[in-house]
């Protein structure tokens, strides 16, 4: 099994940023691109029909939290593949008694969209989506829950986006510099 980096915060998250980067696509109304779909390395047992489920889960997911980022109304498209996802999951839920009381869990616990879809309900409706960021870093993207004390964290991982950034600043210093002798 290929590892990653789970930097979202949150399981919806990361599941969004199974992609190399988001990229503007250039139409009006802020649509994004996923660049490079690794889906197939963290989840390798979806049948192709899971697969399109979940690429398309995935696309509106990312839409609908960027825009929610951005304080703009979500696509109805991309509302209405979530509340699909979202009946879907609550459908499958059951009220199970354990040992040490009562759980919520899946009927279907093949479905690995359940637990992702849930969790981006949770966290679409809850004050912690004020805290729900974008990576700006250049050909990335991802989506990160900022917990920060000061709440403003800007990379989805300083080791990675963070620090080149850190490099092209200082590269373009060090071109002015010498264009300046």
């Amino acid at each position: 099994m290929v590892s990653y980096k789970q930097i979202g915060g949150r399981p919806c998250l990361d599941f969004v940023n199974t992609v190399s980067a988001w990229t503007p696509d250039g139409v009006a109304g802020g649509r994004f691109t996923p660049v490079e779909d690794r889906l197939s390395f963290y989840y390798p047992d979806l049948e192709p029909r899971a697969a399109r489920r979940a690429r398309s889960l995935r696309a509106a997911l990312y839409q609908t939290f960027r825009a929610a980022i951005e304080g703009r109304r979500p696509a109805a498209a991309d509302l209405e593949v979530v509340n699909g996802e979202l009946r879907r999951a609550r459908a499958g839920q059951r009220l199970r008694a354990g040992r040490d009381g009562f759980e919520l869990s899946s009927a279907d616990g093949d479905d690995p969209l359940a637990a992702v879809v849930l969790s981006a309900a949770e966290l679409l409706t809850a004050p912690e989506l004020s805290r729900v960021r974008y990576c700006p870093g250049e050909h990335c993207g991802w989506l990160f829950l900022d917990t920060s004390k000061s709440g403003r964290r800007r990379w989805c991982d300083m080791s990675d986006c963070g620090n080149a950034d850190k490099v092209r600043r200082f590269r373009e210093r060090q071109r002015s510099v010498h264009a300046t002798r």
